[in-house]
Order: structure tokens, then sequence, then C-alpha cells
């Protein structure tokens, strides 16, 4: 009982001492008459500079995130890609197997130079690697054999220019540094054991130099003088006559501004034996060649293959000629030359006579078999051949031999991108062109070769020479005699559908009978693996969001105000993989060299969806404010979107 009365008296208590609390009359008064203002219609109060923070980031930041998203994408308007790596030079060692010198890195501040000796079998005889001799700003080498199983090498760096004697075991027999300040720009074999160099400069003009087989400098300290180019300077030739000494083709602007094609021959000790100045193949009034080849039949003839382009009559028109000179410079084949197709476009939305790029071969009986790239039935590239008699007579049906029957339907944008003709010494040739395989719609080249018989016969049942799916791009290829019938084949291929990636070394020999020799999918000579930048920035992604989402869910402050940065980030970081997959920044660097593999492509489609997965779970938590968060959400979409129209369409 003393307990009850005792909690009742302090519930008295409380309820005497605690009063009810109300407002002031003077406090109502003050708040009525503002209420009552209002609705009178005055004037409302400004919201503060702080009230406006949500739009002061929101807009600036969706300008920015525009900005980079289009600003990104400018290099692909500015064509930054590297081109193509060239082919690697080959040598035939008279046995069925060859010497192969390229470039690893072309084109760049640290390129390699390298060779590589297989055998007839497919032995690599210069260890695994091949052998490297020069590395910096390597110029493309070119190589001659020197008749006696080994190989002789010329380049040029930023300092100097040089060439060396490599005996069959990769030894130095001799070399010559800095021989010459000119640029090389071709070599040819000498017939005893030297070569024959073609020099250039850009206020001298062309001179030629021989080196003997023991590394002495044959024709003076300049050479021997051809002609002065210092207007027009475009791909000179030169080819070996077969007799000691050489012969060199040339364009040049005459005085009347016409373009002349002009070829020089030279003796054994140096002289000129067409003129001063040489000889006028071919003048052309209307347009300029831009393709030629020339090459000799050992009997003191050559041929040269030339085409011309002129836009005259409001179309593209493109033709090819081929005119063979004798020993003393004499046009054999009219002043003109002979016209290999004069026939028209086959289909209506074809341009008429567009036929460029010759390669030419001896027959072995005193003729040639030309090859070009011919648009007559549709727009992409097809390549036919024809075959002319020692007196210049059409010996092939029609307009030249149908090489390659692609589909009417073929991609535009596909066909023939480079070609190359070897003869068989029995009045047919071997022919290997690089283009876009089936199905229709492939983007990726392949390498093809066929054989053709002296009548024009296609013998080769299989054309592909680099069968292994793999490969998704085979690049551009060297072609050389096997001495037995055959040819090997040296290509660049890569795993990028990109020409520009083919970074790979690969060669096949394929036998008289149109067999692949060195195993069906050709041998590796030096192969370039994809770098792993992608997949570090994906991985990095993806570990970031986990990270941050961890805690948001977490209700960590910090984790919170990542969720409006770091997508951002990650866009940006989405962007830059993408375009490292694409490749518009070339392999300047060893990291950029990414192939758009399928394992590239996904690592850089999820980039930007790890910082998509961020700012949705933000928005869902209201981590920041949706001023900020919705931009960058619209960022991280589009950047996502981007990668799957690119990578998947």
């Amino acid at each position: 009982m003393d307990s009850e009365r005792l909690e009742q008296e302090l519930r008295d208590y409380f309820k005497a001492e605690v009063k009810k609390v109300e407002p002031s009359s003077q406090w109502w008064d003050v708040a009525i008459s503002r209420l009552g203002e209002q609705k009178q219609g005055s004037r409302p109060v400004k919201p503060s500079f702080w009230k406006l923070r949500p739009y002061l980031v929101g807009i600036p930041l969706s300008i920015v995130l525009l900005v980079i998203l289009v600003g990104s994408f400018l290099p692909l308007l500015g064509g930054m890609a590297t081109p193509p790596p060239p082919a690697p030079e080959m040598v035939s060692d008279d046995s069925g197997g060859a010497f192969l010198v390229w470039l690893d890195k072309p084109w760049l501040p640290d390129a390699a130079a390298r060779a590589q000796y297989v055998d007839a079998r497919g032995n690599l005889l210069w260890g695994e690697k091949g052998k490297q001799w020069a590395r910096g700003k390597v110029a493309v080498p070119y190589a001659v054999g020197d008749d006696n199983g080994g190989v002789l090498i010329a380049w040029g760096d930023s300092d100097s220019r040089n060439i060396t004697r490599f005996g069959p075991d990769g030894s130095t027999i001799w070399a010559l540094e800095d021989f010459t300040s000119w640029s090389v720009l071709g070599m040819v074999k000498d017939g005893s054991g030297g070569a024959i160099l073609l020099l250039y400069d850009p206020n001298d003009g062309i001179f030629t130099q021989r080196v003997s087989s023991e590394g002495v400098i044959l024709w003076g300290e300049n050479g021997a003088f051809l002609g002065n180019t210092q207007d027009v300077h475009r791909g000179e030739s030169l080819v070996s006559d077969g007799l000691g000494g050489a012969v060199i083709v040339w364009q040049e602007q005459s005085e009347n501004y016409y373009m002349e094609l002009k070829a020089q021959r030279l003796s054994t000790t140096g002289l000129t034996l067409w003129g001063d100045n040489g000889i006028i193949v071919a003048s052309m009034e209307q347009g300029q060649g831009n393709n030629r080849d020339i090459i000799a039949d050992g009997r003191g003839n050559t041929f040269i293959a030339w085409d011309t382009e002129s836009a005259m009559s409001g179309a593209p028109d493109t033709d090819v000629y081929v005119q063979k000179l004798d020993g003393d410079g004499n046009k054999q084949w009219g002043e003109e030359g002979i016209q290999v197709c004069q026939d028209q476009a086959i289909e209506s939305y074809s341009p008429a006579n567009m036929q460029s790029h010759p390669q030419i071969a001896t027959d072995g009986t005193g003729g040639v078999v030309v090859t070009w790239h011919d648009r007559r039935r549709i727009l992409n590239s097809e390549i036919f051949a024809q075959r002319i008699s020692p007196i210049g007579e059409m010996l092939w049906t029609g307009n030249g031999v149908w090489l390659w029957d692609i589909p009417a339907d073929y991609p535009r944008t596909a066909g023939v991108l480079d070609s190359s003709i070897n003869g068989d010494g029995t009045g047919g040739a071997i022919i290997v062109w690089t283009g876009y395989g089936a199905p229709v719609g492939n983007k990726n080249s392949m390498v093809y070769a066929q054989r053709l018989s002296p009548e024009g016969q296609r013998l080769w049942e299989s054309e592909e020479v680099y069968p292994d799916p793999s490969f998704q791009s085979q690049g551009y290829s060297s072609v050389i005699s096997d001495g037995q019938g055959g040819v090997i084949i040296g290509s660049r291929v890569g795993e990028s559908s990109s020409i520009s990636k083919t970074d790979s070394v690969y060669a096949q020999r394929i036998s008289s009978d149109g067999k692949h020799v060195w195993g069906e999918g050709g041998l590796e000579i030096q192969m370039t693996r994809s770098a792993l930048t992608v997949q570090f920035i994906a991985g990095g992604a993806i570990l970031a969001a986990i990270l941050v989402l961890f805690g948001v869910f977490r209700r960590n402050r910090i984790a919170g105000t990542f969720t409006a940065i770091l997508p951002v980030l990650l866009g940006i970081a989405g962007l830059l993989s993408v375009l490292l997959v694409i490749g518009p920044f070339g392999y300047t660097y060893g990291w950029a060299y990414i192939p758009d593999t399928a394992l590239n492509k996904l690592a850089a489609f999820m980039v930007p969806f790890a910082g998509l997965a961020i700012v949705v779970v933000g928005i869902s938590k209201k981590t920041a404010t949706k001023w900020a968060m919705i931009p960058v959400l619209v960022f991280c979409v589009l950047v996502a979107v981007i990668a799957g129209l690119v990578f998947f369409f």
C-alpha cells in the first residue's frame, strides 16, 4: 500500500509542475500576417543560391560528358591508324627454302629488323625468333641472295644507310655502315654475288650503286646518276637485266607538264646504255600512272607494265599497258605499248574501263603473263590475267582470264587488296592475291593462290593459302619461286579484322600441284600476341564497381559519393577501350596492340556496364542528387550502346 501511495503522489506532483506550452499571442499575429500577405499575391521569396545547386551541377556536367563522348571519336575522323605493315622480303635459297626479312613493330621508334632462314621442309634454321640485327627507326629492308647460300640485306634508319652480308648460318660476313647519304629504294643481284642498289634523294635525283660480293663499292662515291625527279617522285622500279647490269624505270614531269614514264639500262661498270636521260617508255597526256611493274627475261629484253588514270570524260578511266624493250631500249610492241583490256562494264552500275595495278611475270618462252585489278563487272576489284606472246599477241580468251569469281552481290567495300605473280617456267603462272573471303559480307581478308596453265585454265582446286580460322585478317604477301614449279609465300597475318594489325609473319610453300607443303595453316615465323590492356581495364572496372556497391549497401558515405564520380571515369575508360579495339591509334605503343577478338570485345563492353551498374544503384539509393546522376546515367548508356553497335553490328 505504501508503494502505491508513493506512486500516486509522484504522478500528482508532475501533473502540477508540467504546464502546457503554447506560442504567445504575438507569435500567432506575425504568422497570420505573413500567411495573409502570400495569399494576397505578394512577390514570392527567391530561392537561395544553395537551392540552385542541382541545376548548377547537372547542366555543366551534361555538357562536359557530351564533349567527352563526341571528342573521343575525333581520332576516327582524322585517320590516325597506322598503315598496314609491309610484307616480308623473301629470297630463294635455290633449294626449296627461303630467307625472310621483315620489320617487327614497323613504323615505330623501336622497330626491329629481323630475318629467318627456312629450309625446304619448313625448319627454322636461325632460331625460334630469327635473327635481329638492327633496332630503332628502321626503314623497310631489301634483300637478295649472294649466290653462295647467304643473303645480302640493305636497310636505312634515322642515322645511316647500311648493307650487310650474312652467311647460311646467320653469321655476318661483312657490313658496310653509312655507305651512302641517300635513301635505299631497291636492290637486285648483280650476277656475281654482289648487288645493285637504287638510291634516291629529293634534291639530287636517282642514282644507282653496285656493291661487290666482298663488300666493295664499285661505282664511285656517288654511284651512277640516272635522272632528276624533284618534280614528281613516285615508286621507281629496278630489275636485273640478267647480264650483270640493271634496268630502272621511273616517272617524272616533262617541260610541257606531261607525265613521262622513263627507263634506263646500266652496264656492269655503271655506264648508262640508253642515252644520258634514258628513254621515254610512255607519255601520259591525260593522266598519270599510279602503278607499274618491270621484269627482264634474261635474254636482254625488258617488259614494263603500267596503268594510266584519267577523268577527262567525267568518269574514272584507268587502263593497263605493257611494253617490251630490247637490249638497246627499242620498243617492240608499238609506240604506245599494248593495252591488255579494252572491255566495257558488264553491269550498269559498274564503271567502265577500270583496270589498274598491273603485275607481270615471264612465261619462259619469251612472252609474259600480266595480271591486273578489274572493275568491269562490279564495283569490287576482281583480278584478271592475260598471256602475251613474244611478238605481242594476246593468247588467252577475250579481255583476260577471270581469275577470281566473286559474287555480284559481294559487299562493295570488298575486293582485291594486293596481288603478286610468279611464272611457273612452263608458259603458265602462279598468282597470289589478298581479298575478302566468303561468305558474302565477311569483312576479314584472306590470301589466295591459283595456278594458270599455259592455256589460261585454273589448275588448283583449293585457293586458300592459310585456311586457319584463327586468322581474322591475312595481309600483304611476297611471292618467290621454290625452284621446283611451286611458290613460297610470306605474309602478314593477325587475329584482328583490321588490315593494319596483321603484324604476325607466316609463310607457306605450295607445290606445283597445289599442295600445302608447310602445313595446312602455314608456318609460324613470328607471332605477335594481343596486349592485355583492355582486359586489365575491365578487371579494374569490375573490382571498383564491387567495392563501391558493397560500400553503398553498407551505407558508407564515401561510397555514396563515388556513385556519382566513378561511373564518369568508367565511361571514359569504356570509350578508350572501344577505341583501342577499333584501332584508330594503330599500335603506336605495345599496350595498344589490341586485335578485335571476342575476348577483347567482351572486356571493352564490360567497362561501361560496370559504371552503369553503379549509377543505377546510386539513383535507387539516392546517394546523390538526381541532377548529377541522370547525366552520368545517360553517358554510361550511350557508351554501352556505342560499344554494342561497333562490336556486334
